[in-house]
């Protein structure tokens, strides 16, 4: 056989013999790549199941921390500042009203740090005071919470402490008798203003009422304070976004639920002195409520 011919046929076989290499390396290399994903797809597999054996044994409701939010009330001079303390593990919450000449500290009161530097520096001062976290703050004039109550259409259902003599908005005298009275938005609005009360701290402790009185009276089975939220955001300065809301809806639909008797939040009352304007508040009283449990 002529040498060329030889010569290619060496060439062809050892062309085939790459070839065959070639693709038994080639095999390698894939048998390699499958079992290291077939291990990784098994190693997740394994972390997920406990997750999901834990999630088939939750409730449908989860119930979400202890949550606290200032409820700001911008109206200079008539400032209020009421906390609302959400705790759904035990189907309560309660409101607390910080007088607005609170003590925060170099001679600032709580309303000045709130003029000086708006809703989320005085929701953090407040927040200091009371050694408590506090995750959002709300503000909102007393004419939006005039709005808001006239949106709710039942009015709010309150028991002042001792008759209030105002001058409405006819320019006309009115009375509010002492005990339970149901008030139409145009009333809470001079309830909020009035400061004639026979002790001054008293309108703070009507500012935490009233909003209890609000969440007991709507926070209600049939009435899940969804939509009314969803106007209310619309009114308000909040830095409570819509998936924040999302977040917690459940857990408040639950305490909603759980409200059937009408007695869901429960206002308290802080003490204290005045010293040189400002207020201090009895900060070992305070630990003795249920903010602190």
């Amino acid at each position: 056989m002529p040498f060329h011919f030889r010569s290619q046929r060496q060439v062809a076989a050892a062309r085939r013999r790459q070839y065959i290499l070639a693709f038994i390396a080639l095999g390698l290399v894939l048998a390699v790549v499958v079992c290291w994903l077939a291990t990784r797809y098994y190693l997740s597999m394994a972390d997920k199941e406990p997750a999901e054996s834990a999630a088939s044994s939750a409730p449908v409701t989860e119930v979400a921390d202890t949550a606290s939010s200032l409820l700001i009330i911008n109206e200079r001079g008539k400032e209020r500042f009421v906390l609302i303390q959400f705790r759904p593990a035990e189907n309560k919450a309660y409101t607390l009203s910080l007088p607005a000449a609170t003590d925060c500290g170099n001679g600032q009161s709580l309303a000045a740090v709130l003029r000086k530097s708006g809703s989320p520096l005085a929701a953090e001062q407040a927040s200091k005071v009371l050694g408590l976290p506090i995750s959002h703050y709300l503000t909102l004039t007393i004419e939006q919470i005039e709005t808001y109550v006239n949106y709710l259409e039942g009015g709010v259902s309150l028991n002042l402490p001792e008759a209030v003599t105002y001058i409405n908005d006819s320019l006309v005298e009115a009375v509010l008798p002492a005990g339970t009275q149901q008030l139409a938005a145009n009333q809470v609005g001079d309830l909020l203003r009035y400061d004639g009360w026979s002790d001054p701290q008293q309108s703070h402790t009507v500012a935490a009422a009233f909003v209890a009185a609000v969440l007991n009276q709507y926070m209600q089975p049939e009435h899940r304070f969804g939509g009314d939220f969803a106007y209310l955001a619309n009114l308000m300065l909040s830095d409570i976004r819509i998936d924040h809301y999302n977040a917690y809806a459940d857990t408040l639909s639950a305490l909603a639920d759980s409200n059937g008797d009408g007695n869901l939040c429960e206002p308290l009352t802080v003490q204290g002195e005045t010293q040189n304007g400002l207020f201090l508040p009895n900060m070992e009283q305070l630990r003795q409520t249920a903010l602190y449990d």
